[in-house]
């Protein structure tokens, strides 16, 4: 079941901009520089791990570079209240 922070999470960080602030100001890499976050797009958020187990995330964002190079970052944002076993 999921916590009620968990909605306002999820809505938060929908958004192209926000997730832009926060690595921004959170990664202290000169690559978040090269980031279009104008083509950011989310992604399907279920997938499965090498051990076979169905997995759902709450977001995923694919984050192309400026540069034009065919490179492409993923950022998983996995909000949750307990530990996965």
């Amino acid at each position: 079941m999921p916590h009620p922070h968990d909605y306002g999470y999820k809505d938060l960080f929908s958004h192209p901009q926000i997730l832009k602030e926060l690595l921004t100001s959170c990664v202290s890499e000169p690559w978040v520089a090269d980031l279009d976050f104008s083509r950011a797009c989310r992604v399907d958020k279920s997938f499965i791990t090498g051990a076979k187990k169905k997995l759902e995330s709450d977001l995923i964002w694919r984050i192309p570079l400026t540069s034009g190079v065919e490179v492409y970052l993923y950022i998983l944002l996995e909000f949750q209240s307990t530990v996965d076993r």
